[in-house]
């Protein structure tokens, strides 16, 4: 069966500048992570932060830090054995580099603004094939979402409505949460994989 490539990028418009938002960017997997807070995916852990090299992930699915831009990029290389073979990557830029370009909205025409930007390029292997559309990509597109919701917020922005999820990959995730951070009621420890 011939592989499949995938590549999905997510970006949003945020009332900051790239400075103020490459700062958030920068507390990613740490305690005080202001990114990764989702209503379905367990935090970002990594062994030793952000550094190139660090190793962790979400979940069940792991990675490690390849390249890291200060306030700018940071791009994960998917472990050995992932379903999906290639990386993902947050990064930072500027409203006129969107890629592919935003339909401006008017949304903060009177601040400072930047983008935000998720992206995943990879190849499915044969698992990849059937988890991505079935399961993955639900989980990520509605997490991915989240997040730049809490980015924005904390940066002044209005909240976006929050994407549906659907019951089934809800309880799942819910499940999945649970399972990863048997500890409830109190903060979890995001370095350490």
């Amino acid at each position: 069966m011939p592989s499949q490539q995938i590549e999905n990028i997510h970006q949003r418009i945020i009332p900051a500048s790239m400075t103020r938002l490459g700062d958030l960017l920068e507390t990613l997997a740490s305690s005080d992570d202001r990114i990764w807070t989702t209503r379905i995916i367990p935090p970002m852990r990594l062994d030793q932060g952000l550094a190139v090299g660090s190793k962790g992930g979400h979940g069940p699915t792991r990675y490690s830090v390849i390249e890291h831009e200060h306030g700018r990029r940071i791009r994960f290389q998917f472990a050995p054995g992932s379903p999906l073979i290639g990386w993902h990557q947050f990064d930072v830029a500027d409203v006129s580099d969107a890629r592919p370009p935003l339909a401006d909205p008017g949304i903060y025409a009177e601040q400072e603004r930047s983008v935000i930007r998720h992206t995943i390029e990879a190849t499915l292997d044969a698992k990849g094939r059937i988890l991505w559309p079935l399961f993955i990509r639900q989980f990520h597109d509605a997490a991915i979402e989240d997040m730049f919701s809490n980015l924005e917020v904390a940066l002044g922005g209005k909240p976006h409505p929050q994407q549906p999820i659907p019951g089934w990959v809800r309880r799942l995730g819910t499940w999945l949460n649970d399972l990863m951070n048997p500890i409830k009621g109190g903060a979890t420890h995001r370095k350490g994989a």
